[in-house]
């Protein structure tokens, strides 16, 4: 989530178990190296950075992938773009690279370039680019496509229930965003905030339509974007409850459901 998921919440979530990434259209490679930088002096857990080839331009892109390179984080994460060698580039420093993919022809790309896990985004997610397949139908094509090739699910994960059904229909691990904007370390202003927890089921245009708040505590680098009811449900219980069960759950493959 550029915007939301800077250093802090990065460093929460590895801290509580999970892959914590910090999100990402930087503006200047500097940007990326602070930013890693941080959360090292936050924790010593994996964690990864987020990346979106089509939400900056070619000489941008390649300039933060190079400094990515040079950190070498566990992870680099990519979407939305054709990325030339940066995947081989990548894995030859050593880093692991998961693609965010759509389609099974976007998936079969991903892993002609090398992609070590596919993150299946079924049209429930609340991307930059929708997604044109649900996941319910998307999550086992990319299963069967990928053979040894892990597969994330991203999609409406909003609660213990939605991770355990998508871990027994064969997922390796689940793709939670727009929930942890809530958390106490989100990046997000109070205001966007309170959107996401009044939200129902079928409200639009949430988070991703940046409001007004002279409190938020880092400036969201992204253009303005809408969502168009792709945002499934996060949640109407209170801000206490999200903020308590919505680190451990991430990548955790079934440990600390309950908390």
């Amino acid at each position: 989530m550029p915007g939301f998921s800077g250093p802090e919440l990065a460093a929460a979530v590895s801290d509580a178990g999970g892959l914590g990434h910090i999100g990402g259209c930087f503006s200047q490679a500097e940007d990326v190296r602070l930013a890693i930088e941080q959360v090292r002096r936050l924790t010593a857990k994996p964690f990864g950075v987020y990346l979106i080839p089509q939400h900056s331009d070619h000489t941008t892109f390649r300039t933060c992938l190079k400094e990515v390179i040079k950190e070498r984080p566990q992870i680099l994460t990519l979407c939305y773009g054709y990325y030339g060698d940066a995947i081989r580039k990548a894995r030859a420093a050593g880093i692991c690279v998961a693609v965010q993919v759509r389609s099974q022809a976007e998936a079969r790309m991903a892993l002609r370039d090398g992609a070590q896990i596919l993150i299946a985004q079924g049209e429930e997610a609340a991307g930059y680019i929708p997604g044109q397949i649900g996941l319910m139908a998307l999550l086992p094509e990319l299963i069967a496509l990928a053979g040894d090739v892990p597969v994330m699910a991203a999609g409406s994960v909003h609660d213990c229930h939605s991770v355990r059904g998508l871990m027994a229909m064969g997922a390796a691990g689940v793709w939670c965003t727009a929930g942890f904007a809530v958390c106490h370390e989100s990046s997000a202003g109070k205001k966007v905030k309170q959107r996401l927890l009044s939200a129902e089921t079928g409200s639009e245009r949430l988070c991703c339509e940046p409001v007004p708040d002279v409190e938020q505590q880092a400036p969201s680098p992204h253009k303005t974007l809408r969502q168009n009811s792709l945002l499934r449900r996060f949640l109407s219980s209170s801000a206490e409850k999200i903020i308590r069960i919505s680190i451990p759950y991430a990548f955790t493959g079934g440990r600390g459901l309950d908390r």
